[in-house]
């Protein structure tokens, strides 16, 4: 439940109880959350026993209980997820995540990569696939900077497929392979300044079949990157949509979809305006992509944060 911590107008809903518990620090303090979901379910009328007052308008023992499971991921039950997902008025692209999340392998099957475990990239799988289609979600924080990526994946294998590798420009991220998976070591390339992860399948993929896998980027960068984000392909992609969501605290005077002829080039050849929708989020859908796409932004002068701290 990062979201709680992470977006800001999630955030600012349990802090609105902050003094209420007696709330001290940045951590998630689930006595507050435990209001924001009482005070919902309140309004909403519904009869549980959960809504059992302890004194006056508290929440009950019963259901601080139920959030406190919830956040610390010991249980999330259908009914528990809906009640965060509608006390905190989730967009649609959270509520994704975190039903992804909850229908994902057991926690302890959750493989991450941390920064700190660099090694140099060993020859992988010659195998062939074609990637049918993928989702790619990047989240930019209150501070400007790239805070996580989400990417649904589905491919289909030429030869049989025994793992994926994934591919970025930073050696500041954390790999956490939600579903169909499980994550090798974080490694450098033969390219200069990209770094890769092998996800490999639980089983086999045999030629003619499908896999689907889900993966998400946790990013800790010390400097300010580029404000944009780039998806290049240079095999043909059937089905391609990208999202960007900006923080409410945050959003940008400018964004433009881009083209780009390199990796390595700063300015794009091709860009057009794009209008900011008013949840703060752009999203295109491509058809049959080929090259490098993706979105760029502009700040208000001033108002990009010192980088967070690695």
């Amino acid at each position: 439940m990062h979201l709680l911590s992470s977006q800001a107008r999630y955030r600012r809903r349990w802090e609105r109880h902050a003094e209420v518990v007696q709330h001290r620090g940045s951590a998630i303090n689930q006595a507050a959350v435990a209001h924001v979901i009482y005070d919902h379910l309140r309004q909403l009328g519904e009869g549980h026993p959960s809504l059992e007052r302890d004194i006056g308008s508290s929440p009950s023992r019963g259901l601080k209980d139920i959030i406190s499971r919830a956040l610390t991921g010991k249980v999330l039950s259908n009914r528990t997820l809906r009640w965060f997902t509608d006390a905190f008025d989730m967009s649609e692209a959270d509520i994704d995540a975190l039903r992804a999340l909850r229908a994902g392998n057991h926690p302890a099957r959750v493989q991450i990569v941390r920064p700190a475990q660099i090694t140099t990239e060993t020859p992988g799988s010659r195998a062939r696939y074609q990637t049918v289609s993928l989702h790619e979600f990047h989240v930019v924080g209150p501070d400007g900077l790239p805070a996580w990526h989400r990417t649904f994946h589905v491919v289909r294998a030429i030869d049989e497929l025994r793992s994926y590798r994934y591919r970025f420009d930073t050696s500041a991220a954390s790999v956490d392979v939600v579903r169909g998976g499980t994550a090798g070591p974080l490694s450098r390339t033969g390219d200069d300044g990209i770094y890769a992860v092998d996800i490999n399948f639980h089983e086999p993929v045999a030629p003619g079949a499908t896999e689907s896998f889900e993966y998400r980027t946790v990013l800790h960068y010390t400097e300010a990157p580029p404000p944009e984000f780039r998806r290049a392909a240079v095999n043909p992609i059937e089905n391609v949509t990208i999202d960007v969501q900006f923080d409410a605290e945050l959003l940008p005077t400018r964004v433009w979809w881009a083209e780009w002829d390199d990796l390595h080039a700063s300015r794009p050849v091709h860009q057009e305006p794009v209008t900011l929708r008013q949840d703060g989020c752009v999203h295109r859908h491509v058809d049959d992509l080929q090259g490098i796409v993706g979105f760029r932004w502009e700040f208000p002068a001033g108002r990009i944060r010192r980088p967070r701290d690695a």
